[in-house]
């Protein structure tokens, strides 16, 4: 069965890069929702909150998070708001394990991504 693999959690704690490496070891498609979610907007994640608010922010992921779990064989990185138990929007079917980054990768301060801004990884 091929399934997807959710990793969630706050920026800086190491998803974009556990997420890449685990997606090539397990021969499945790397996903990360912010990219697409700034790829349907055509604006950055700041932008959208900047110009559109959060409301607008959490439909685009929602629109994302539901596409994106329609598809299998999946690494999927995502925010910390997409936790099942912080929120329900999470498909059911979705038929993926998730994995809750809730550290700070090595190098990754809370204090070193708050001065990075729109550079802070993902």
């Amino acid at each position: 069965m091929k399934t997807n693999i959710a990793l969630i959690g706050f920026m800086g704690t190491g998803k974009t890069a556990a997420g890449k490496v685990l997606a090539k070891k397990l021969s499945k498609k790397f996903v990360e929702t912010d990219a697409l979610i700034e790829q349907a907007s055509g604006k950055s994640i700041p932008e959208i909150f900047q110009q559109d608010g959060e409301v607008a922010f959490r439909e685009l992921e929602i629109g994302v998070i539901k596409e994106v779990a329609q598809k299998k064989n999946q690494v999927i990185t995502c925010g910390g708001r997409d936790s099942p138990q912080q929120n329900k929007r999470r498909p059911p079917e979705a038929g993926s394990n998730t994995s809750l980054f809730d550290r700070f990768a090595p190098g990754n301060t809370e204090a070193d991504i708050r001065q990075q801004g729109d550079k802070a990884p993902a």
